[in-house]
């Protein structure tokens, strides 16, 4: 379950750092802002480009072994990970990802979480195969679902990279903000 923890911290954390960003309207050169998205019937919407690090704290993170003893469809990863801005922690995300699809070479699972912000919380999921010989997608891409706070109307998408020799993350998120 190692591979699903990087994954899954990965995607929560980068999605949780976007919104941090986008919202606290920092002057931060790695987020780039076009305003005004805006159609028939639809709300004023900002758009935001934010990257950031996804930190996998391996101390956090709690493998649960559900369904058939062993490595098996069901077992969880409950994680808890530190979501970085030039080099500060700006928030955390928290959530669990879930073995849905099991073969000799091929492992599926699907991630929900939550980033916890100073304004507020994000929510995301995704879905990723991984081929097992060679660990998690070199990219992770993930939906943001909603929130709380300053986010209760974003939506939109991030891309997590593996960094080499880790499971940590860089992440690229774009995320719309309405009105």
């Amino acid at each position: 379950m190692n591979n699903i923890t990087a994954a899954a911290a990965a995607l929560v954390v980068g999605a949780t750092t976007a919104i941090t960003a986008a919202v606290a309207a920092s002057a931060a050169t790695a987020q780039t802002t076009t305003p005004n998205v805006t159609g028939a019937n639809r709300p004023h919407a900002d758009v935001h480009v934010i990257q950031y690090v996804d930190k996998v704290d391996d101390n956090s993170n709690t493998d649960i072994d559900l369904g058939a003893p062993g490595f098996s469809v069901g077992n969880q990863q409950l994680f808890r990970d530190r979501l970085l801005r030039n080099g500060r922690q700006i928030g955390t995300s928290a959530g669990v990802a879930q073995i849905v699809a099991l073969t000799a070479t091929t492992l599926t699972a699907q991630v929900v979480a939550t980033a916890t912000l100073p304004a507020g919380q994000l929510t995301y999921q995704f879905a990723f195969t991984e081929i097992l010989a060679d660990g998690p997608p070199k990219v992770l891409h993930t939906a943001i679902t909603g929130g709380t706070g300053s986010y209760r109307n974003a939506r939109g998408e991030c891309q997590a990279r593996f960094i080499a020799n880790t499971d940590d993350t860089n992440v690229r998120c774009t995320v719309i903000v309405e009105d």
